[in-house]
């Protein structure tokens, strides 16, 4: 039987404009804090990219979920997921352009 690893805490934030945050967090027993990492992605082509390093969360188990959903709405009020966004676009249209160039029999 394989072993499984758990993930934590998972939310999903939509961000209104075709990309959403996904969100998961684990308890550190040594630091005694949540630690979550980011991911963002295009729901329709289902692709997380990492978005950031690991973010610290003080939160009680119960709150959580909304102290993640709190630090996800102030990094985009930041601007801080534009440069995620960008650089997922791009690398989207460098395998489109790929992609074309495969069909053509320009490779």
């Amino acid at each position: 039987m394989l072993r499984y690893k758990n993930l934590g805490v998972a939310i999903s934030v939509d961000l209104q404009n075709g990309f959403e945050v996904i969100a998961m967090a684990n308890w550190n027993k040594i630091k005694r804090l949540y630690e979550m990492k980011m991911y963002i992605d295009c729901p329709e082509i289902q692709s997380p990219d990492e978005a950031g390093g690991i973010v610290e969360l003080q939160a009680d188990q119960k709150y959580v979920k909304s102290e993640m959903a709190s630090h996800i709405t102030n990094k985009l009020t930041e601007g801080y997921f534009k440069y995620y966004i960008d650089r997922y676009e791009e690398q989207l249209e460098a395998l489109d352009r790929g992609f074309s160039l495969l069909e053509n029999g320009r490779y």
